[in-house]
């Protein structure tokens, strides 16, 4: 049997200065402003306001923008979504399958300072298109009245900026091309292609400045004082993959893949290394910082809040794993506004307000489901079980709906102080040859999670498993890359040098 062993660690929790500005007033008499926000019972911090979906099954939501009244999201299968907002509270999907020309997707979307929505995508033949929509003119029978549709040739969009005045794309490895605005108008005044490695994001520092997500090479600062004639003017590493980035004041906020949350000075000639950082438990997809000195960060497996009104001392605030239509939630884009965030998860879209002092476990697991793979012997697996809350965490009635998988805890039921760590070990032992299922659940007294669920899955073979004992006189199965089948030493392969690599994850 594998040995897991407890590993201790620890989780900064701290609550910030945060102002509870959105929802109104209720005494409020204009009959335009939205409902006030009613926060329902109980005391976790981060609370789920609203919550829309409508897309089928293998669709996903890649990026998001919000206006005053809307909220856009971009889906590759088919185009693009509208909600009607009527405060963050209030979320409706009027335009569920918005279509552009030739059916092209949707991948990134930004809106100007007066509100024109700006979209781009994959065009069907190849290379990458941006348009132009005026602020809440998609109807609901998925009309998208567009002002313009530019080519951009080769390259994938990642990401958009809008002024005033122009539109900024990043293309990859494509780089940079910059696009005038009259109103809706688009044409394209520049390309600056040489010296980016992977240009990923894109924020606006001071008037004249792009801080440009610049990949495994970290951050590009692109001085734009003549659109016209864009220049790198320097380059800097980040921790990880810089994607996306927001700029707040003087302080770059990086969501790097692999590398979580680093801020870094840009009044300095060499921002690196960050003043400061968050080194996350998954892996960062975007950041947004708000005016009440909050980041909310796509964190792929969570939706993260920190406290950097001290950009120098990021603070760890809390994570909520966002309620899904279906299989594991992946947390895309976050568009964050004072004390509230909008998101983008791969099937969901929602609002969620964080609220200073609600006191709360909060559960935090390394695997929302668990894959033995293919399995001839017995074979043991370990979720670990963190507490990211400011109460301890409990968990208990740990049980798997399969003999075959049995479930190894240290108590009856665990428990695990803030920033606390823990472990379940589940281990399986196989019958027959068959594709095994089960599930595996427990209670927390987690507010929002209090009963969890995590499938198990287990393909088992007859086939010699590393690991375990080899006869010889036996042929060992395996499966042949090239061609996809499962073929024999001995039938196939006799006489002949055989090459054979296991790849394990634990």
């Amino acid at each position: 049997m594998f040995k897991f062993f407890r590993v201790g660690g620890s989780v900064l929790v701290a609550l910030g200065a945060v102002f509870l500005g959105c929802g109104g007033s209720g005494g409020s008499s204009n009959p335009n402003s939205p409902p006030p926000i009613v926060l329902p019972d109980g005391d976790d911090n981060v609370v789920a306001l609203a919550n829309a979906n409508a897309l089928e099954f293998g669709q996903t939501y890649t990026a998001l923008a919000v206006t005053k009244k809307y909220v856009y999201a971009c889906v590759p299968a088919f185009g693009m979504q509208v909600g009607t907002l009527n405060g963050p509270g209030e979320l409706t999907l009027t335009v569920t399958e918005g279509l552009f020309p030739s059916g092209t997707g949707c991948r990134a979307i930004t809106t100007g300072p007066d509100g024109m929505v700006f979209m781009a995508g994959q065009a069907t033949d190849g290379g990458s298109w941006i348009a132009s929509m005026a602020d809440g003119a998609a109807t609901s029978n998925g009309e998208l009245p567009l002002h313009s549709v530019v080519s951009l040739g080769d390259g994938m969009v990642e990401d958009l900026l809008a002024t005033d005045t122009h539109v900024y794309v990043v293309l990859g490895d494509a780089g940079l091309r910059v696009l005038s605005r009259d109103g809706g108008n688009l044409s394209e005044v520049a390309q600056l292609v040489d010296g980016f490695d992977q240009a990923l994001g894109l924020a606006m520092h001071g008037t004249h400045t792009l801080i440009v997500g610049n990949g495994p090479a970290g951050l590009a600062v692109v001085d734009v004082l003549n659109p016209s004639a864009p220049a790198i003017t320097n380059t800097f590493k980040t921790y990880g993959v810089g994607r996306k980035v927001d700029v707040s004041g003087d302080f770059a906020f990086v969501a790097a893949v692999g590398g979580g949350v680093s801020v870094h000075d840009l009044t300095q000639a060499d921002p690196y290394p960050p003043v400061a950082s968050w080194p996350t438990h998954s892996s960062t997809m975007d950041i947004s910082v708000t005016d009440a000195g909050l980041a909310f960060v796509a964190n792929w497996e969570d939706l993260v809040v920190l406290d950097v009104s001290v950009p120098q001392n990021i603070q760890f605030l809390a994570s909520e794993v966002i309620t899904t239509g279906g299989g594991s939630s992946k947390v895309v884009g976050v568009v964050g506004r004072d004390d509230v965030a909008y998101v983008a998860d791969w099937s969901t879209l929602a609002t969620y307000m964080y609220v200073e002092g609600r006191s709360a476990p909060d559960i935090h697991l390394s695997k929302t489901k668990l894959k033995f793979g293919l399995v001839s012997l017995k074979k043991g697996k370990a979720i670990l079980v963190e507490n990211f809350g400011s109460e301890p965490l409990e968990v208990s009635n740990i049980q798997s709906d399969n003999p075959l998988f049995q479930v190894d805890v240290s108590a009856e039921t665990m428990v695990i102080n803030p920033g606390g760590i823990d472990y379940l070990e589940i281990v399986f032992e196989p019958v027959d040859d068959s594709e095994v299922k089960a599930h595996l659940t427990m209670t927390t007294n987690d507010p929002d999670e209090s009963l969890v669920d995590i499938p198990l899955s287990a393909n088992v073979i007859s086939g010699k498993q590393l690991g375990g004992p080899f006869d010889g006189d036996e042929p060992m199965i395996y499966l042949e890359v090239d061609t996809g089948k499962d073929v024999t030493v001995m039938s196939e392969h006799a006489g002949k040098v055989v090459l054979l690599a296991y790849f394990a994850t634990w």
